[in-house]
C-alpha cells in the first residue's frame, strides 16, 4: 500500500480496424509497471464508418473491455489511425512561441489537402538544425537555428467522433495523439538511430521514417494482414477462414518441392508484400531526399509482423537489420508473463505507447 496517495496509472487504448486493446501502467517512480492489459474484437474496419451507430457499437465494446481486464483509472490517452491523419514535418525560424504558433498556421495552408476550418491542427518541436538563408537581396549567406516542427492534422469530425466514444464509455480521454507517435514511444525510445517503423495492422500498414527518436516522414496503404489471407485464398481456391490458418501454419517459409502447397502460399503472400516494399521504398526516397540520414534498421509491429520468415524477407530486399518490435522493453511485469507478453507485443505496441505517455 502506498504511503502517499494512491498510485498513478495510466491508460492506453488502442482503437484498431479489427480489435480494441487497452493497457493499464503505474508509475513507480518514473519506471513504467504493468498493471492490466486486454483486447477484444470489433466488426472489420467498423472504426473507418461515419455512421451513428458506430460510437455506440464501439463505447459498449469498451465498456465491456475495461470490465474484463480491471481497469481502475478512468483517465485515458487514445490514437487516432495512420489513415485518418495527416503528418509531416516542417522547419521554420527559431522565433518566440507566440509567433511561431501564428507561422505554423500559415505553413499549414500550403501542406495539409482539407480546409483548416475543417481540421484539427496539433504541432510539436521535435528538433533544431542550422540553415543557410540570404536575408536581403545583396546580403551575403548567414546560418540561422531552425525549428524542426511536427505538424499533425485531423478532422474535427473524428476527433469528435473519438470524443463521444470515450465519453459514452465513462473515460476521460487526456489526450489523443498519432499511432506513430506511440510507437516511438514504445519501441524506439530513446534511441536516436534512424529507423523504418512498419506497423502492418488487419486492412492497413503504416510506415514511418524515424530520426533521433522522433517520426519524420509517416505514410499509410491500405494493405494488410487481410490482403494476404484473401491473396492466398484466390490462389488456392479456398475458403478465407482455411487460408488464414495456411497463412499462419506456413508464412514464407519454402516447401519440400515445387507447386507443393507450401511453395504456393510463400508465392500468394509475396504478390502483395511487394506492393508494400514498393511503398517502403518510396517513403525512404522521400526521407532522404529532405535530408535523412541512412535507415539503419527496420522495426515491424501490427499482427501482420508475426508472419513467419517475414523479418528474413525484408532483410534480403532492403539490406538492413529487420526486427520485431518488444514494446514491453521498458515496462515492468511478472516474470511468468514473459512467454505470453512477448508474443502479444506486435499486437499491443500501440497501447503500450500510450499508456506510457506521462512516464517516459
Amino acid at each position: 500500500m502506498p504511503l502517499f496517495g494512491r498510485p498513478k496509472r495510466y491508460l492506453g487504448i488502442d482503437i484498431g480496424t479489427a480489435s480494441l486493446k487497452v493497457v493499464e501502467i503505474e508509475d513507480i517512480g518514473r519506471r513504467a509497471k504493468l498493471s492490466t492489459y486486454g483486447s477484444i474484437d470489433l466488426p472489420l474496419d467498423i472504426i473507418k464508418s461515419g455512421a451513428r451507430e458506430v460510437i455506440v457499437r464501439v463505447s459498449d465494446a469498451l465498456k465491456e473491455l475495461i470490465r474484463r481486464a480491471g481497469v481502475t483509472t478512468d483517465k485515458a490517452t487514445s490514437a487516432l489511425p495512420g489513415f485518418s491523419v495527416f503528418t509531416t514535418v516542417i522547419e521554420l525560424p527559431k522565433m518566440p512561441e507566440k509567433e511561431l504558433a501564428s507561422a505554423i498556421r500559415y505553413e499549414a495552408e500550403k501542406y495539409i489537402p482539407s480546409p483548416l476550418e475543417e481540421t484539427v491542427l496539433d504541432w510539436e518541436i521535435v528538433g533544431e538544425t542550422e540553415a543557410e538563408i540570404t536575408p536581403k537581396e545583396g546580403e551575403g549567406r548567414k546560418k540561422v537555428l531552425m525549428s524542426r516542427i511536427l505538424l499533425t492534422a485531423a478532422s474535427k469530425s473524428l476527433v469528435s467522433r473519438y470524443t463521444e466514444i470515450f465519453k459514452n464509455a465513462g473515460l476521460d480521454l487526456e489526450s489523443l495523439e498519432t499511432e506513430a507517435v506511440a510507437l516511438v514511444r514504445s519501441l524506439v525510445g530513446e534511441d536516436t538511430t534512424p529507423l523504418l517503423l512498419i506497423d502492418m495492422g488487419a486492412t492497413a500498414t503504416d510506415i514511418c521514417l524515424v530520426e533521433d527518436a522522433s517520426p519524420r516522414l509517416t505514410r499509410s496503404i491500405d494493405i494488410g494482414g487481410n490482403a494476404i489471407t484473401r491473396s492466398i485464398a484466390k490462389s488456392l481456391s479456398i475458403k478465407p477462414e482455411r487460408a488464414e490458418q495456411f497463412k499462419k501454419d506456413f508464412g514464407l517459409k519454402g516447401g519440400l518441392a515445387e507447386g507443393a502447397l507450401e511453395e504456393r502460399v510463400p508465392q500468394a503472400i509475396i504478390a502483395i508484400l511487394d506492393d508494400i516494399v514498393k511503398e517502403i521504398r518510396h517513403a525512404c526516397n522521400l526521407f532522404y531526399n529532405k535530408g535523412g540520414r541512412r535507415i539503419e534498421k527496420v522495426i515491424l509491429t501490427g499482427g501482420g509482423a508475426k508472419l513467419t520468415g517475414l523479418p528474413e524477407y525484408l532483410n534480403s530486399l532492403l539490406g538492413v537489420k529487420v526486427l520485431i518490435g518488444n514494446p514491453w522493453a521498458r515496462v515492468e511485469y511478472p516474470e511468468e508473463l514473459r512467454p505470453l507478453l512477448l508474443e502479444l507485443g506486435a499486437d499491443f505496441a500501440a497501447a503500450v505507447g500510450l499508456a506510457m505517455r506521462n512516464i517516459y
